[in-house]
């Protein structure tokens, strides 16, 4: 291994780094990536050590300001999952000439694709709750980057930091959006739990109506399943399904590795404007470099904009404080999925079929918003 694997993000960094092309990222047992080296082609140049960053952490920055925020354009904010910046920042950037990368549901895969076309944005908004994979993507950045182009990146912090750790210095050019992340489960869980809606071209993790798990074939919604009927999501929200590195996160504090943080803003206090309709989404944002004040002030006519105190985001948002638990029964599910397969130990290890969780998953279909939010303050 180029690092301890239970300290492996896989960030794909040294995939790209690599000058024989000779590290793939391979899937274990339970779907999660990471780097193997064909000895028979490396060169021992020792590049991929290098350009690790959980073996050479990158510095990160502590917040200037944080805002509570939303899209001032109604139809683009009900689009989104959260308050629709992401989106409005990446339209700038485009609409300048530039290029965003971003995650995507593409060739059967979420994985992280260049966007330089507002027609195609679509495509990355929403929330990915599951590992994109940035195969050669830090490659493609740094040409664009060579070419003088303006480049927005959005990913986990992890992701962050395998990108600027991969260019090695300051790109005057680069901008990038660090997401408030729990957590990672593999690709191969999400795709057992969706084996049975198959052909499909879409996945969604949030819509205009919530926490929902949304299947799309050729623009057709093949299935939603709510959150609290979804095995997949369950385990998500109950942090039972993460990459091992995710529990012990060193992103996972109000240190930050992105020009922009965002987020939704658990937590918030009363705001000074009356149509605030929480339902419809508020995001966090933190900036955390003068390129972040420079990127929001290049948006912010088009932005409901108010700032909030520091203190009040960490408090309101767990990942700004610690990593997520590891759930009791991570172990189970790991071992009896060896055995009996996914929805057997999801089953098992989530106790889905006892009376107590039932009640728990009734109860939380009419209230799914706030148990989350009870959830994180909990954390």
């Amino acid at each position: 291994m180029i690092c301890p694997a239970e300290k492996c993000t896989g960030c794909f960094a040294c995939v790209n780094i690599c000058p024989k092309n000779c590290i793939q990222m391979k899937e274990d047992h339970f779907g999660y990536v990471y780097p193997e080296v064909d000895q028979d082609l490396c060169i021992h140049c020792n590049l991929c050590d290098k350009v690790c960053p959980s073996n050479h952490p990158i510095q990160a920055n502590q917040p200037m300001n944080a805002y509570a925020s939303w899209v001032l354009d109604q139809e683009q904010r009900e689009l989104s999952t959260s308050g629709g910046l992401a989106t409005l920042v990446s339209k700038f950037i485009i609409e300048n000439r530039g290029i965003v990368f971003g995650a995507a549901y593409q060739d059967k895969e979420i994985q992280h694709i260049r966007i330089d076309d507002v027609k195609d944005l679509d495509k990355i908004r929403g929330s990915k709750y599951v590992h994109s994979y940035l195969k050669f993507a830090y490659r493609e950045i740094k040409n664009y980057l060579k070419q003088d182009k303006k480049v927005l990146f959005i990913g986990t912090p992890c992701q962050v930091a395998g990108l600027k750790s991969f260019l090695g210095k300051e790109e005057s050019n680069l901008y990038t959006i660090d997401i408030v992340c729990h957590g990672v489960p593999s690709q191969k869980l999400l795709k057992e739990e969706l084996k049975d809606f198959e052909p499909y071209d879409k996945v969604l993790f949030r819509d205009q109506n919530g926490f929902n798990l949304t299947v799309f074939n050729k623009g057709v919604i093949i299935k939603s399943i709510p959150s609290y009927k979804s095995l997949y999501y369950q385990a998500f929200l109950d942090s039972l399904t993460y990459r091992e590195n995710c529990y012990t996160c060193p992103y996972a504090n109000s240190q930050r590795l992105g020009d922009l943080t965002l987020g939704d803003f658990w937590g918030l206090g009363d705001l000074k404007s009356e149509k605030k309709d929480e339902d419809k989404g508020i995001s966090l944002v933190l900036v955390n470099t003068e390129k972040g004040t420079t990127l929001l002030h290049s948006v912010d006519s088009k932005l409901f904009l108010e700032e909030r105190s520091i203190n009040e985001a960490i408090a309101g948002n767990s990942q700004l404080r610690h990593s997520s638990k590891v759930h009791k029964n991570r172990d189970v599910f790991l071992g009896q999925y060896l055995k009996i397969g996914y929805r057997g130990a999801l089953e098992e290890a989530l106790e889905y079929n006892s009376v107590k969780n039932r009640l728990k998953r009734i109860i939380s279909s009419n209230s799914l918003l706030m148990g989350l939010i009870k959830r994180i303050k909990n954390s």
